[in-house]
Parts: C-alpha cells; sequence; structure tokens
C-alpha cells in the first residue's frame, strides 16, 4: 500500500449500515465498527443507546443536552449491572480515523503503548547511541506511513508480536504484506531489546 493509500473509514456496507438497503446494490462485505470498554453507572440492556456521564461512566440520557455516543454490545445475552464493565459500540460513520486505534471527537485519545515505554530485557543492557535511536525511529516511522499506520499503533503491535507472537489482522490489502529483514533491526535499537521473532506482526484476515 502506498503512502498516498489512506484507507477510508467506511466500506460500501458500513456506509448503509442501520437503514433499509432495498435498491442500494450491496453485496456481501465486512465492516470495521469501533469499540470502547466502558463502565456502566447504571442498569443498562443490550443495544441501549448511551452517552457519556461527566463521572466517565456511561448510561442513559438524562437531559436534552446528553448526546449519545453508542450502543451497548448487541450481542449481550444478560444486562448490564451498574460498575460492570462492557463494549460500547460507537455509532458507525461518527469516527474520524480507523486503523484499530481510532479517533472520534466526544471521546478522550488514547496513546497506546510506544517503544518508550517498553521494559529492556535487563537493568544493565545498554541503550543504542541517540543518533542510531534518531535514525532507526525516524526509518520505522517512514514505514508506518507508506503502510497508513500510525507509529504508535504499529509499534504497539511489533510489542505484543515479540512477546506473545500474536499477529495483528488487518484486512485483504495486508494479504502479501512482508515486514522487511531490517524493521527488527530498527526496532530493536529503538526498544533497546533482542527481537526473538522474525518475520511479519500483521497478516491478513483472510
Amino acid at each position: 500500500m502506498s503512502v498516498a493509500d489512506k484507507r477510508a473509514v467506511a466500506t460500501d456496507a458500513l456506509e448503509v449500515l442501520g437503514t433499509i438497503i432495498t435498491g442500494k446494490g450491496v453485496g456481501r462485505d465486512a465492516i470495521h465498527l469501533a469499540v470502547e470498554p466502558a463502565v456502566a453507572g447504571c442498569r443498562l440492556l443490550s443495544r441501549q443507546d448511551v452517552c457519556r456521564w461527566e463521572d466517565g461512566r456511561y448510561g442513559v440520557a438524562r437531559s436534552a443536552a446528553d448526546k449519545c455516543v453508542g450502543i451497548v454490545d448487541p450481542f449481550l445475552e444478560v444486562p448490564v449491572k451498574e460498575n460492570d464493565e462492557f463494549l460500547l459500540v460507537v455509532y458507525p460513520r461518527t469516527i474520524t480515523s480507523l486503523r484499530h486505534v481510532w479517533s472520534h471527537p466526544d471521546f478522550p485519545e488514547q496513546c497506546p503503548v510506544t517503544s518508550g515505554q517498553w521494559p529492556k530485557e535487563s537493568e544493565n543492557e545498554e541503550s543504542a547511541p541517540d543518533a542510531m535511536r534518531v535514525d532507526s525511529e525516524r526509518w520505522l516511522r517512514a514505514f508506518a506511513d507508506e503502510h497508513g499506520e500510525m507509529y504508535d499503533a504499529m509499534m504497539l503491535w511489533a510489542n505484543r508480536y515479540q512477546e506473545t507472537g500474536e499477529q495483528e489482522v488487518g484486512g485483504y490489502d495486508w494479504m502479501n504484506f512482508e515486514s522487511p529483514p531490517e524493521f527488527w533491526s530498527h526496532w530493536s535499537v529503538v526498544t533497546g531489546r533482542t527481537a526473538k521473532r522474525g518475520g511479519d506482526f500483521w497478516t491478513c484476515e483472510c
């Protein structure tokens, strides 16, 4: 995928999700929906519209000024009790970006684990020289841009892959993706860790 290829938030199906699709020519598709772990401020039911309360919990709108931002996990088969944690499914077509780490004007930004937060293998392990770290981070940021990804999210996936072997799953545009060998060399310089795994840290969902 080229740098200029910025994947759209919505697929054809997502553009009409929640509407009657008669005559709209929508075929079989797959969609991404943004989800947010949320704490219930009151008893909630599956598919119920919720808004964010001042205390950070989510519940029903209590005034005309309250803005609902999504629904309670539509696949739940039991009610959500007060202070239970649940998945909030954000309304489609309202988020401003979607690359597994997403942005939305009504949600605070979250910064995933970055290279600087990743622990070294031992307290005695020496860091790479600053100039080398800068060059390697510049290479990694360019690599993320080239593939239309956020640097912090990419590093989170790479870190997790090294720790657990779990690959990040993407769409069909990742079908033939291959991470070059130098990726892990630069990752090691930036994180101060030795890469125990090579190969690809993300894969196609097909």
